[in-house]
This record gives structure tokens, sequence and C-alpha cells, in this order.
């Protein structure tokens, strides 16, 4: 089912058109003049169809018909997405898409996201896409589970499978000028320009790859966390832009204090899991430790 010698597809359908993501989506690749573009939103569009997702394929599959490639941005979106939501607009929503392009459309491009490897916010190292998913709401849950779904029917021949766990999208220059310094570290580096997010989706939606890659996208942000070799190796993504990190001494001392509660958290967790009757005095005995020493604590247990 993959496209043969890196052709692009000429007609792609945009799910969720009508949202932050999606729209920037749209505009990107229509004024890139290479593509039919058809935009798509369960609210209705000016310059689109309207469809709802949620609803069985019967109604809105054949707006698959002669489609070559879908990004798929649609989705309730946040890490206060309820498990309700997560699995309605999210998972079951995704997956009933995928099962109607199978063996129709070549290239399935999903937008997943950072929430996915969100309990690594506080550990240390590389976040490498392979590195194992650590999500910690019902957001990251369903964005994980859709990812390997689509792996598993990639490996099936259904289509070619593209996940980017997109970072902090903020598109406008000045504002992320603004916004970026005020924000922890974590938020800092991974932030994803305008510019990278429209280059990331158009070199997963035409880049030949073997079957599946899931792929962090991150702007070229100096001393991230964010691993993006793997993005630059297998897609051919060029970022053109790129920020440092810009943490006051009081943001700084904040971030430790919460790594360490984050440390305590799992060391009591560790604790209670073993059962041993000491385990709570051994557990506080810790935490003390940890929220005293100088130096930082150790890696959250897994």
């Amino acid at each position: 089912m993959g496209q043969e010698n890196g052709s692009r597809p000429s007609r792609v359908l945009v799910t969720g058109a009508a949202g932050r993501l999606g729209r920037l989506a749209v505009a990107h690749l229509r004024q890139a003049g290479r593509y039919q573009v058809i935009a798509t939103d369960r609210v209705p569009l000016p310059d689109g169809v309207t469809a709802d997702l949620t609803q069985p394929a019967t109604q809105w599959a054949g707006l698959l018909d002669d489609v070559d490639a879908i990004l798929h941005c649609a989705g309730h979106r946040g890490p206060d997405t309820t498990w309700r939501e997560a699995q309605d607009l999210n998972l079951d929503m995704s997956l009933r898409l995928m099962m109607a392009a199978r063996r129709r459309v070549s290239r399935f491009v999903f937008l997943s996201s950072n929430w996915v490897m969100a309990g690594h916010r506080f550990t240390e190292g590389a976040i490498t896409a392979d590195r194992d998913p650590d999500p910690i709401n019902p957001y990251g849950m369903a964005k994980l589970a859709i990812e390997r779904a689509g792996v598993a029917l990639a490996e099936a021949g259904d289509f070619d499978f593209v996940a980017l766990r997109i970072g902090m999208v903020i598109a406008d220059p000045l504002e992320a000028a603004r916004r970026l310094p005020s924000l922890r570290r974590w938020s800092q580096e991974m932030w994803l320009s305008g510019t990278d997010f429209c280059e990331g989706i158009e070199k997963a939606l035409t880049a030949p790859i073997d079957s599946a890659s899931v792929l962090n996208l991150v702007s070229d942000n100096p001393g991230t966390r964010w691993d993006i070799s793997e993005t630059i190796q297998r897609i051919g993504y060029a970022p053109t832009t790129g920020r440092q990190a810009d943490v006051s001494e009081a943001q700084t001392r904040a971030e430790d204090t919460a790594a360490r509660l984050n440390c305590c958290r799992g060391e009591i967790i560790r604790h209670l899991t073993a059962g041993s009757a000491d385990g709570s005095d051994k557990a506080a005995a810790r935490c003390v430790q940890i929220l005293t020493r100088a130096e930082k604590g150790p890696k959250e247990p897994k």
C-alpha cells in the first residue's frame, strides 16, 4: 500500500479541519498547491464538508473515495479530557476512521501528542520515540492506543501509518516570544513553531516509509530532551526554527520541588505494592531523604 518512489498524494482528507491545528494544516496544504484538500469537521466549514466521524461509517465513508492520504487531526484535546470523552471522541472515532480507511488509502497520518510521554517529565535522559510510553491521563492513554492500532494495521498491509507526537504548537512567532518565557522548562523544550508543524505534516504525508513510524515532532530547540533525530532520519523532517528554554531561578526551584514530590509519590507506591509490613515506614524515611538532600532525587521507580 505504500507510495512508490516517494510520490506525493494528490488528494488529502483532513479531519478536524475546524480546529486550531486542522486549520493550520489545511491552509498550508492548500497554499502549497500540490494537493486537492478535502477539509472535514462535524461543524460546518465554509470551504469544507460537514461529517460527524462519531457516527457509523455508512454515513460518511464516501468521503474516502479516491483519497490518497488522511491527516487525522480530529478529537477531543487536552489533559482535562475525561475517560468518556477520550473513549468516544478520540479512541472510538479514530478506530472507526481507520477501519473505513483500510486498503482504501495509501497513507494515514495521525496527530498524536506529547502527553503519551508525560510521565517522563521528572525523569532524566532523552525522550526518544521508542522510549517506554508513560501517559498519565485518559487523553494520553487514548493517543497511545490509537498509535498502536495504526501500527498494527500498517503491519497488516492496510496502509502506511505515521503518528506524530506533537509538541506545544504556538504558531505565531511574536506570541511564542511573549508566552514561552512564562512557561516551565518542560513546555518550552517541546515548542513547535507553525512553520515546523507544517513541515512535519507534509513530510509525514509524502516521505517514503516502510509500514509505520511513531515520531516526535518539536522544533529544533537547543538543549531539549525531545529527540527528533529519528524524525529527521525517517521522513526527512527539516526544522528551521528553535528556541533555548529560558527558565528563571524561581521556576527551576519550583520544578525541582515538583520532581522531588514526584519521586516521593513513586516511592510510596513502590512500597505499598510490595506489600511488606514495614513498607510505610520505609517509604516515609525515603521521602524525607529525597526532600531534604541537596542533590536531585532519583528517577521515579517504574
